[in-house]
Parts: structure tokens; sequence; C-alpha cells
């Protein structure tokens, strides 16, 4: 399966086609780990104390502890970081993604040639 999007930067005059190709299963889990991303309500989680682990955690921080509140916000943030993420980089390994550069004033002219 293949899918194409474009994209144009009018600031910096540049523009690109993003070619993504893969198996369907691939495409259909990402859009199905979305689908679930916006489903699921941002309940905020309680203010119980967790201990941090990671030294560059704690000199952010300040502090060897902080909340699962200030960690990760609310259940649909959590999701996001440790399921959705996941589930996209897994799916990711399995697409090839290819990049290609389209000339700007070219591309503009063909579009004004639509409106």
């Amino acid at each position: 399966m293949k899918r194409l999007y474009y994209g144009i930067n009018d600031y910096h005059k540049e523009a690109s086609m993003i070619i993504e190709q893969g198996p369907r299963w691939a495409f259909l889990l990402d859009d199905i780990i979305c689908l679930f991303c916006l489903i699921v309500p941002p309940i905020p989680f309680p203010r119980i104390s967790m201990k941090l682990k990671d030294k560059e955690d704690i000199a952010f921080f300040g502090n060897e502890k902080t909340t699962l509140k200030d960690w990760y916000g609310d259940l649909s943030q959590w999701f996001c970081i440790k399921c959705h993420m996941p589930v996209t980089s897994f799916c990711y390994k399995k697409i090839n993604v290819g990049i290609v550069k389209l000339d700007y004033d070219e591309l503009m002219n063909t579009l004004k040639k639509f409106n």
C-alpha cells in the first residue's frame, strides 16, 4: 500500500512530496492506535509521589521526587507515551518513507491554474 502527502513552506519557498510504502496492516494498525489516542479521555492523574531514576531527569527537575500528575499529566498523555508512540514506531519500521523535493515556483504556478 502507498500513501502520498505533500508539503509547501511559503516562508522558505520549499515544496516536497512524501511517499510512504509498506504493508497494509502497518497502516491500519497505525490508524487504529491514532483513533484510540483521540478516544482516551484526559483524566488527570492523582498527585502520588514517585522517585526519579535517571540522572538527567533528576538534574532537570532538581529533585529526586516528582508526582504522577507532574510526570505524565493525564491518562491521554500517558496513553500517548506508553501505547501510541511504541506502536507507531513499530509500524514505521515496516514502512518505507521517501521524500521528493519539488520546485516551489513551478508548483505554485501550477496550483494557480487550478484556482
